[in-house]
């Protein structure tokens, strides 16, 4: 189940006072570039996933407290898929998560140490036969460098949070499925 909540903060709140500790919850978050240290930089939207849910919303200061509630909270377990990429901007945003738990990326290099499998992407597709779904926004989150702005902006909203709300979820099932191949 996913839910695509926009900016509707009362049902955000909502949702996201299902998440309680001893969680463990992916996190994933769509930025108009690579780097956030620009001061015209900006977090488009996140999503969390966790109990096989997601939600997905859009990046507003009315969500900033109920983020970084959740971030900050070391007893919530934080997995993601490359983390250093949110920690850096979630650190730009004067958030300190606590309890990473988890990186997908870093557990396929211990999974499979082959130069090119470790992307979300193909990951999704290997383990569970997930075919693309970034194909209508892809070219829209490219830049020339890590410090211009890319093409979030113009990306249908929807689109967009869907897409955020699969990589999350996405990451989750991953971490499942990576935490028994690595425990045994």
């Amino acid at each position: 189940c996913t839910k695509i909540l926009g900016n509707d903060i009362e049902l955000i709140s909502r949702e996201l006072g299902g998440i309680g500790k001893g969680d463990y919850v992916s996190v994933d978050i769509e930025t108009d570039r690579v780097k956030p240290e620009s001061s015209d930089s900006w977090i488009v939207c996140i999503s969390f996933a966790w109990d096989g849910r997601a939600v997905s919303f859009l990046w507003t200061k009315e969500v900033f407290d109920l983020v970084k509630k959740i971030l900050e909270d070391s007893s919530i377990f934080k997995v993601g898929w490359n983390i250093k990429f949110e920690d850096r901007w979630f650190r730009s945003r004067g958030i300190r998560v606590k309890g990473w738990a988890w990186d997908g990326m870093l557990a396929t290099h211990v999974l499979d140490s082959r130069n090119g499998v470790t992307s979300l992407k193909f990951q999704a597709f290997v383990q569970f036969g997930v075919e693309t779904y970034d194909d209508e926004i892809k070219s829209f989150l490219r830049a020339d460098s890590g410090n211009e702005s890319n093409r979030i902006r113009e990306v249908d909203r929807k689109k967009l949070l869907l897409y955020n709300c699969i990589d999350s979820l996405l990451t989750w099932f991953l971490w499942k499925k990576q935490r028994e191949n690595i425990s045994g």
